[in-house]
């Protein structure tokens, strides 16, 4: 569809979009690409800033969000350019970055749990920078035919029943103009405008820490060969530490030539005004004596937050991203959120605007996903307070102490920490204890897959029992097709395989339905056909098992499918699941999946 220009009441320029995305980070773009992927191209993504991130920021891919990017064919161009975090599986606590070591957790899969990593996905953790995530996004996205345009503001927006009309500034030339959208997309990130126009409320907790990013290059290459890690944790027992940064964290944004050292300051600290050649004072002593050179690039700050808004969309704006759902890094869920808060949202816009799904179908994006943000910033910052169980487990987190007590507080329990008698059994006991708490960040495959939705999008009519739930949420998935579950992922092969397996994921999504069934299931082929025509909605039927389409490589999908070899499980464009049937209907088949897609759409 062409882009139509105009003149509003006021002489400025009015331009006609279907989609008007505000905001170009990992939430915009993303919903910029996946809509591109659904055939939306009338769409205008603005930013306020000059071009993509310009600091590394997020940096680890969950397996959840690389299943999305490999839904638009992107997963391998991600892999290109970032390093797969099996390459990457520990995480260090250590004095300094070159010095004594206390101790290390292995990081996306330990021993206990690799089955989840290993088994439920057909994707992987990456570890990739912002940096390298938005341009990959851009990229994608605006060759589909999606428009760009940096230096670009929000002013103001007004909505009414048929649209929305939203005033814009050029930052360059100070000019306004107008954008006349069917649908507006507030990803303008944690200071959002958008929201503050909307006037949504915010759940918001006391703010935590000032947090510091300091952006350098050093070449580690030959020291960190037998220190590679996600991250370190320096404490740096010996001297008194500055209140603006008593810990380091360090991370390799370019293994092993840049880095990134996070510093957070106590609360008294935050009145302090650090040079910046203080703080590279700083990340040199947290390096060790044998430093090599380094060079500043930036440093840019940032505070704990915990903060959600109590619904995610207004009318016919809706926000996503950090806009709604503010929290510290911990677990590496900001970006990864944000991106499935667009693919989420993605597919319900661009059936409602190809008329393939009524307009209450959005009500059901803010009904999805923010239980899952509410989800999501506690946990994020549970982790944070994880981290200072582990600090104080090592004598490093002592509030009240002046510099000088707190370092011979951790002197005296890294003592004891090597001491044979019973102070030293007792400090190992609360040093491992507070390891396994920390393993809540560093193996919580639960809180990354185990999202559950309910809304008028799945229907649960027919289910007589309640879904079988892990008992540790934050570490343990199990794999269901009960509706408003994640797809459960199965290798797939043909009967004579002629290529590479693939995944009930890689059948799944691109947009469409997918009704999954298998031996003695012919009538779902009949009523997907029949159903698909009368609503002119693609429905694809996939038959699993022996003799079928599709063979059930590891008796995998036998196991998790959850329904009898002729039933039906309905699965969403977004690869959740939409309904099932534990076995055929017969001649009900049509009906029944007539009047569930009907129910799932809004129609």
């Amino acid at each position: 569809m062409s882009t139509k220009t105009e003149t509003n009441s006021s002489g400025e320029p009015l331009v006609h979009y279907d989609v008007l995305i505000i905001g170009a980070g990992p939430a915009g773009a993303g919903a910029a690409t996946f809509l591109a992927h659904l055939d939306v191209i009338n769409v205008l993504m603005i930013s306020k800033a000059n071009g993509t991130a310009d600091t590394p920021r997020a940096h680890v891919t969950n397996t959840a969000t690389m299943e999305c990017f490999r839904d638009v064919g992107i997963e391998d161009d991600m892999i290109n350019d970032g390093l797969l975090q099996r390459d990457l599986a520990e995480v260090r606590y250590a004095d300094t970055l070159l010095g004594e070591e206390y101790a290390r957790d292995r990081v996306f899969g330990t021993a206990r749990r690799m089955e989840n990593y290993h088994t439920m996905s057909p994707s992987n953790h990456l570890e990739i920078p912002q940096t390298y995530v938005e341009p990959i996004l851009l990229k994608e996205s605006t060759a589909h035919g999606i428009t760009a345009r940096f230096d670009t503001e929000f002013i103001t927006l007004s909505q009414d029943a048929d649209g929305v009309t939203t005033q814009l500034r050029d930052c360059l030339t100070g000019a306004t103009f107008s954008v006349r959208s069917q649908f507006v997309i507030g990803a303008d990130g944690g200071q959002s405008p958008v929201m503050e126009h909307l006037g949504i409320p915010m759940k918001v907790a006391p703010a935590g820490a000032l947090a510091t990013n300091v952006l350098f290059k050093c070449d580690l290459t030959e020291l960190a060969h037998s220190r590679r890690a996600l991250i370190t944790h320096t404490y740096l027992a010996e001297r008194p530490g500055p209140v603006w940064g008593p810990f380091g964290v360090f991370r390799a944004v370019k293994p092993w030539k840049e880095w990134m050292a996070i510093m957070f300051s106590t609360p008294s600290g935050e009145k302090e005004r650090p040079t910046d050649s203080m703080y590279m004072d700083r990340v040199r002593e947290f390096i060790g004596p044998s430093c090599p050179p380094t060079q500043l690039i930036s440093i840019s700050h940032w505070r704990v937050r915990e903060t959600v808004a109590s619904a995610y969309s207004l009318g016919r704006v809706h926000c996503a991203g950090d806009a709604v759902h503010r929290h510290p890094p911990a677990n590496g869920l900001g970006s990864n959120t944000s991106i499935q808060d667009s693919y989420n949202l993605a597919w319900k816009i661009a059936y409602v605007l190809q008329g393939k799904a009524g307009l209450r179908l959005l009500d059901t994006y803010s009904a999805e996903r923010q239980p899952v943000g509410v989800g999501m910033i506690k946990r994020a910052n549970d982790g944070i307070r994880d981290h200072m169980k582990l600090h104080a487990a090592l004598g490093f987190h002592q509030p009240g102490l002046s510099s000088e007590e707190a370092v011979e507080k951790a002197k005296a329990t890294l003592k004891e920490l090597k001491e044979a008698g019973e102070r030293g059994k007792e400090r190992r006991r609360i040093f491992r204890e507070a390891l396994e708490i920390s393993d809540t960040e560093l193996n919580a495959f639960g809180i990354e897959m185990n999202h559950f939705y309910e809304s008028s999008a799945v229907w649960l009519q027919d289910e007589r029992e309640e879904p079988v739930r892990p008992k540790d949420l934050l570490r343990e998935h199990i794999p269901s097709t009960y509706p408003g579950s994640r797809l459960p992922h199965a290798w797939l092969s043909t009967p004579t395989p002629t290529h590479a397996r693939i995944s009930t994921h890689d059948l799944a999504g691109k947009g469409a339905f997918a009704l999954f069934t298998g031996i003695g299931g012919s009538a779902w082929h009949s009523a997907a056909q029949a159903v698909s025509q009368r609503l002119g909605i693609t429905i694809n039927v996939f038959s699993i098992g022996y003799g079928q389409a599709h063979t059930d490589l590891y008796n995998e999908w036998a196991e998790r499918r959850g329904v009898e070899d002729d039933g039906a499980v309905l699965v969403r464009p977004d690869r959740f699941v939409a309904w099932r049937s534990g076995v055929t209907l017969g001649e009900g088949a049509e009906e029944k999946l007539e009047g569930v897609m009907r129910r799932v759409l809004c129609l």
